[in-house]
This record gives C-alpha cells, sequence and structure tokens, in this order.
C-alpha cells in the first residue's frame, strides 16, 4: 500500500465492512492514512527543494534560458504568472537571430559526449526552432498592420506571398 489514495480507499472498504470495529482497530487504520499523508507531504517538499536547487543552480539550463531573455529585453512578468507581455514578445522577436546563436553557443560549451543526441542533431533542431520563430514573426507583423488589429486585403496578399501560398 504505497499511496494516500490506496490507504482511503482500504480504509473506507473496511469501515463499510467492519461496522462493529474496535477503537483499537478504528485508530490503527486512521494510523496507515496518517502515515500515507505524511509521507505524501515529505515528498511533495523534497520535489520542492529538487526543483529549486535545478533553478538556482548557476550553470543550469533553465536559468541560462532566462539570462538570455533578460539580455534581449524578455521578463517573465509576475504579474502574468509568469508569462511573457506584449513587448517582451515583440522583444523576443525582433531577436530571434542573437537568441539563437546565444543558445546555439551556449549549447556547443555545454555539451557533453555521453548525451545520445550529437551536437550537430542539437543544431539542427535548434534550427528549426529559430525558423519557426521566424516564420511567426513574420505571420504576427503582417496580419496586424498600421490600420488595427485586422489584417488588410494589402497585409492578406503580403502574408500569402511570404508564406509561398
Amino acid at each position: 500500500m504505497n499511496s494516500l489514495v490506496d490507504c482511503k480507499r482500504e480504509f473506507a472498504t473496511w469501515t463499510v465492512s467492519n461496522p462493529s470495529a474496535t477503537k483499537k482497530q478504528t485508530k490503527d487504520a486512521n494510523t496507515k492514512v496518517g502515515v500515507a499523508k505524511r509521507k505524501r507531504k515529505e515528498s511533495i517538499a523534497k520535489w520542492e527543494v529538487v526543483t529549486k536547487k535545478r533553478k538556482l543552480c548557476s550553470g543550469g539550463f533553465s536559468v541560462k534560458i532566462d539570462q538570455l531573455y533578460l539580455k534581449y529585453g524578455a521578463n517573465h512578468e509576475h504579474y502574468r504568472d509568469g508569462q511573457f507581455d506584449g513587448g517582451s514578445c515583440r522583444s523576443l522577436m525582433g531577436n530571434t537571430k542573437l537568441l539563437f546563436l546565444d543558445l546555439v553557443a551556449y549549447v556547443e560549451e555545454r555539451h557533453d559526449a555521453s548525451c545520445p543526441a550529437s551536437f550537430q542533431q542539437i543544431r539542427a533542431k535548434l534550427k528549426l526552432y529559430e525558423r519557426a520563430q521566424a516564420l511567426l514573426d513574420v505571420v504576427w507583423s503582417s496580419v496586424r498592420g498600421i490600420d488595427g488589429l485586422l489584417p488588410t486585403e494589402e497585409f492578406k496578399t503580403q502574408l500569402a506571398t511570404l508564406m509561398g501560398t
């Protein structure tokens, strides 16, 4: 019996099938549920410590990504639950090439020979992401015109040309 759910389920089944259970038996069953709750709480606390350490690790990937975001004018806004606001997104889109150049340099510096993916495979995947972000930037800038949020016919034609359709 490993999980809290299993303990609760067993306790509920046991109490229904044993209406005349003694106080000691009921207390023993409640103790099992309490132990499972404590173990669950402990494991959650351990997980939080591990994730906090990973995020605080000075050479960690998450930290490096956040540093790159800040370098190019993007910040996880607390008032948006850690998401980027419009200004941050525009800043990232405008610096796509530089951002990915820095990211490739970081991955190359940190790549380990024991990694199942070669550096060339990782670089190729990053190039695909860079291309996707650049295309997304084109789409956004074409759809949102000077006249407002809705695209004009001129923007639709331009977008069709850029996308090759």
